[in-house]
């Protein structure tokens, strides 16, 4: 009779636990409700009092329900922790679609600020996340190169005997696009000065000209370095500000992405050379 009052115990003990850490669990469960937003990376919820959340390792299945949605929905998810970065970090366990909604309930700023920092929303007047921009660019010894990518006219020299001979044009796609947009963010183009010396004094001749023009959702900004340092990749290292650096490396992207297009390969090759 004791041994099995005993065992009754221990039963009886065992059932608590398991019911205790249930409780847990359940306490554990975090859902909440937010705005989808679709992203040309990794999709994020808006949540109130917490800001967009990047929804990090979502399963195909709930990809491919959220595939189904627009930007501006309202969705659930089941989270335990969200990470305090800006933009906010959170795993869900569960994702659920609650309804229909707008790109309305989002504020255009931060949209706006988001797209700036590569986080790439998509909307009806953004479909492809990125924001709505125009740039033209002037670069090379004494600044002979240049491209504007509203008219798309592409000139590989003005210094020629014949120098209509070097200009074509090229409409950028998307994906170049794309690319671009990530080089001018990697540069900061919007804090930088309008006269700008990312070589901080240092001299060459020849010398470089680059002249930066953007326009982004109807703001205006313009990088001037006139007659700098001609700066080459082993070079770099002589600029001693992590900004100037990072000006030459988005600016020598972009460059990059020109002269490899069939356009520019297609032009004569330079008459002239500098040493």
């Amino acid at each position: 009779m004791k041994r099995t009052l005993i065992l009754l115990g221990i039963f009886a003990g065992l059932l608590l636990l398991v019911s205790c850490k249930k409780e847990v669990k359940e306490e554990e469960k975090w859902v909440v409700e937010g705005i989808y937003m679709k992203t040309a990376g990794t999709d994020m919820i808006y949540i109130e009092n917490e800001g967009p959340c990047l929804m990090e390792n979502l399963s195909e299945e709930q990809k491919q329900m959220l595939a189904e949605h627009k930007t501006g929905d309202r969705i659930s998810v089941e989270i335990d922790i969200i990470q305090e970065t800006y933009p906010g970090h959170c795993y869900p366990k569960e994702v659920a679609f609650l309804e229909e909604g707008d790109v309305s309930s989002l504020n255009v700023e931060e949209l706006m600020n988001l797209r700036n920092m590569g986080y790439l929303v998509i909307t009806d007047d953004h479909p492809d996340g990125l924001p709505k921009f125009e740039f033209s660019l002037t670069w090379g010894v004494y600044g002979i190169s240049s491209y504007d990518s509203v008219s798309g006219k592409l000139v590989k020299t003005k210094d020629a005997t014949h120098p209509e001979e070097y200009v074509t044009t090229h409409m950028l796609t998307t994906e170049e696009r794309t690319k671009v947009w990530q080089s001018l963010m990697s540069m900061s183009y919007e804090s930088l000065p309008k006269d700008y010396d990312p070589c901080e004094g240092l001299k060459s001749e020849p010398s470089e000209t680059i002249l930066l023009h953007v326009e982004v959702e109807g703001k205006t900004y313009d990088v001037q370095c006139k007659n700098i340092a001609l700066m080459t990749q082993d070079e770099l290292k002589n600029v001693s500000s992590n900004a100037g650096r990072d000006f030459f490396r988005g600016i020598w992207q972009i460059c990059s992405l020109l002269q490899q297009t069939e356009e520019w390969q297609a032009l004569p090759e330079y008459e002239f050379l500098y040493d």
